[in-house]
């Protein structure tokens, strides 16, 4: 069986470090040569250990004519390396440091390039010139403008120079945004089996919570630990069967850096003893379901910064959360049943007293459209009291025992915020009853734009004066003397 280029180079530039590196701990009895290595990489000789990426750029970094000879053997069948050269790529100085003896530490008036060993961003730039050999993907990254930009950074500089570390990293992100999309393919991998169970998780998060489903705050971490995980579960989500995941996501993106502690997600840090940042910001872990929402809600919020999506989202959530569909735990859906109970016998017999039915209905707010699509031609028997509520002036309605204000609570509230006060204008309770009795009766009315507030309530008025007498519009008795005939006072 054919042995692969990369596998050979390897072993060609592991021996050449070996040789001469500074920092190998112990060098074989017996090293082949250069020629003898090209000879076997020629003839397809199989007989190379396991590939040290490290050493391997370390060799690179320190002879460049080594590395010129690797990256020509490089080619698209050692694709296999993509994900560990990447997952090497991307660790810190720090990190680097501590595993690869002998990188120098760039300081103020040090060695040219060419008078001191190899620092962490020359053997990143030896990685970035394999993946572009192995990998062969047109236009790395999806940025034009940033890789633009980068490119200047190298321009700019001194020819005779290495690329500066900024302009290294640039050129790595490119890489790393090109790898969340399509890291998951299975030639990328030396080793298929450590992709993200990106299937198993969506399989865990599709099946409700009794049933062994995973809760999202399960996965938050390891989707933040793992971008390409979260990516492609991300694109896996379609809004048919995961709308269910939508009222879980609502609740994450609402929470606060204070809230995400006290789940046991902390907050961002550096760990000297790791040479890394561990932990997740706020932002971090709300950009998950974030995403997740752009897939599998029907609605596109408005705004720019995070705070300004976020609020446009719970606005929504108010009109939305009464929909069984938003919840994969039917029993955390709210029930429609109390707010509906009622309407078919006066409040005498146990049934909803008309005041309460139009708090209940004038406070849901965002469920109104729903609550009002439950009403029509069935609930006949509500017209009577609701348009004699519709005749009654604001003095009269809190009389009658219409609060005039209620609390509301924050879309968005801070720990321990209270709900605030919020007035409730009797236009737009009076507006609510028209469209009540619109579902009800199918008549269409006046239009509510374009169309004073008085001459809508009149037409109402002159409707009841040709159906009173008809006893299907009252929920108790039909009364027997003439019912009364509204006309417009004070303005209505």
């Amino acid at each position: 069986m054919r042995a692969s280029s990369l596998v050979a180079v390897l072993l060609l530039a592991w021996s050449a470090m070996l040789a001469s590196s500074t920092w190998a701990q112990a060098t074989p009895a017996s090293v082949r040569s250069e020629a003898e290595f090209l000879d076997a990489l020629q003839a397809g000789e199989s007989a190379a250990p396991a590939p040290d990426l490290p050493r391997l750029l370390y060799a690179m970094a320190s002879d460049s004519s080594l590395a010129q000879r690797v990256v020509d053997r490089a080619g698209p069948e050692d694709r296999r390396f993509t994900e560990p050269l990447l997952a090497l790529l991307q660790w810190s100085e720090p990190q680097a440091q501590r595993v690869i003896p002998g990188l120098y530490k760039v300081r103020d008036n040090g060695a040219l390039p060419g008078e001191r060993p190899p620092t962490w961003s020359d053997l990143r730039l030896q990685g970035l010139r394999l993946l572009q050999r192995i990998a062969l993907r047109e236009g790395e990254g999806r940025d034009l403008r940033l890789r633009r930009e980068i490119d200047q950074d190298l321009i700019s500089q001194n020819p005779d120079l290495n690329p500066r570390p900024s302009w290294v990293a640039g050129r790595l992100q490119l890489w790393l945004e090109w790898w969340y999309e399509v890291g998951m393919e299975e030639s990328f991998w030396l080793d298929p089996s450590l992709r993200p169970a990106v299937d198993e998780w969506l399989e865990q998060l599709r099946r409700p919570l009794d049933e062994g489903g995973m809760a999202l705050t399960e996965l938050l971490l390891p989707l933040a630990d793992d971008r390409l995980a979260a990516n492609a579960l991300v694109t896996r989500l379609v809004p048919d069967p995961d709308q269910q995941l939508v009222a879980e996501c609502i609740q994450i993106i609402l929470l606060y850096q204070a809230q995400f502690d006290e789940m046991g997600m902390p907050l961002r840090e550096w760990d000297a003893e790791q040479g890394r940042l561990v932990g997740h910001t706020a932002a971090e872990l709300r950009a998950i379901p974030l995403a997740m929402l752009a897939r599998i809600c029907e609605f596109l919020p408005s705004g720019v910064s995070e705070a300004e999506v976020i609020e446009s989202y719970a606005v929504w959530w108010r009109r939305a959360r009464l929909q069984a569909r938003y919840y994969r735990d039917l029993g955390a859906a709210p029930d429609l049943a109390p707010w509906l109970a009622g309407w078919d016998r006066p409040a005498e017999e146990g049934g909803i007293a008309m005041s309460q039915l139009l708090r209940q209905f004038y406070v849901a707010e965002g469920f109104r459209d729903l609550l009002l699509d439950q009403m029509g031609p069935q609930d006949p028997q509500l017209v009577a009291e609701l348009v004699s509520w519709l005749a009654r002036d604001r003095d009269d309605a809190v009389a009658n025992g219409f609060v005039v204000v209620y609390r509301r609570p924050r879309l968005r509230p801070l720990p321990g915020e209270e709900p605030r006060l919020v007035a409730i204008p009797w236009e737009n309770v009076q507006a609510m009853i028209r469209e009540m009795l619109r579902r009800i009766t199918g008549d269409v009315g006046l239009p509510e734009e374009g169309v004073e507030e008085s001459t809508q309530n009149q037409f109402w008025f002159d409707w009841w004066r040709v159906h009173a007498r008809e006893p299907k519009w009252y929920r108790g008795e039909a009364p027997v003397s003439a019912p009364p005939v509204f006309e417009m006072q004070r303005g209505g």
